[in-house]
């Protein structure tokens, strides 16, 4: 509803039941050190779901800017975390301040400095260190 107020009225529902298995009761036979979450507004459960995971990881996470959750995903991983935007133009990344995160939850039209045209949000270790591939 809230990521499609103009066309909600138009969206057929289907009811589907699915067994959903937390994070942590997974079995990772693999370092994993890069988390795409994107599940329309769910993914600070997701991350909820990780609790044993990162406390004993830290990967970094690309997630979509959504108003709906996103201070419940910043609450969630601040401590160990520093929140960025990819400036395209700049080909950098830009660290969001608690400033800015505000100023985006009070706005209607995302500052297209930060985002510009992506809404996505990297979430960036604070020991992080630079891992060479080869």
């Amino acid at each position: 509803m809230i990521n499609f107020p103009n066309i909600y009225e138009k969206i057929q529902f289907k009811l589907e039941k699915y067994k959903l298995k937390k994070f942590d009761n997974i079995i990772h036979n693999k370092e994993i050190c890069f988390i795409k979450i994107d599940v329309e507004g769910y993914e600070h459960l997701v991350i909820q779901g990780m609790k044993k995971f990162l406390k004993e990881n830290k990967p970094i996470f690309l997630i979509e800017f959504n108003k709906s959750n996103f201070l419940k995903i910043w609450k969630q991983l601040k401590r160990n975390y520093y929140c960025y935007s990819f400036l395209l133009d700049k080909n950098n990344f830009k660290k969001m301040s608690k400033f800015y995160i505000n100023k985006l939850m009070k706005t209607e039209i995302l500052d297209k400095k930060y985002t510009k045209n992506s809404i996505n949000v990297f979430f960036i270790p604070k020991n992080f260190k630079k891992k060479i591939i080869s």
